[in-house]
């Protein structure tokens, strides 16, 4: 940013100062000479930052090699389980509130949720606790979730 600043203050002042001189001078061949001339320095001063050694754009690279360190990948994989953990959150309060609503007696419903190729999150897999079985919990669940292993477990093991 420091060049950036440094070429418009440049410009600036030679923009001043050739303007000076364009009224100061003479009508004739020497005032046409003069505005080529400061021409020609504005044109070189607005150039001259570019054309360094140590000038780069590229966001590509920075871009690139920011996905590369270790830190951006740890902290894009403590946001994905961040977000999965969210996502079995959420759909197990779901679900819980489906089988209150249905009035299904349960103990627990726990979510195993993971992501696809496309790195979409899928629901793996639905456990629901009860104490005694009832053909209820399996369709109400497969109709909210369609392609999903549902287990039920029926007894006092509740796991996690």
């Amino acid at each position: 940013m420091g060049i950036i600043k440094t070429v418009v203050c440049a410009v600036c002042v030679i923009g001043i100062i050739s303007t000076m001189i364009d009224i100061v001078s003479p009508e004739g061949n020497l005032k046409k000479h003069l505005e080529i001339v400061i021409g020609l320095i504005l044109l070189l001063t607005m150039i001259y930052p570019f054309t360094g050694k140590d000038f780069k754009i590229s966001l590509s690279r920075e871009l690139n090699t920011q996905s590369d360190s270790t830190v951006y990948n740890e902290i894009m994989e403590y946001e994905s389980k961040a977000l999965l953990e969210k996502t079995n959150q959420e759909m197990s309060a779901y679900l819980k509130n489906k089988l209150n609503s249905a009035a299904i007696p349960f103990k627990d419903v726990v979510i195993k949720s993971g992501k696809d190729e496309y790195n979409q999150i899928v629901i793996q897999s639905v456990t629901v606790y009860v104490d005694r079985e009832d053909e209820r919990i399996e369709k109400m669940i497969a109709s909210e979730l369609k392609d999903t292993k549902i287990d039920v477990i029926v007894g006092d093991d509740i796991g996690g």
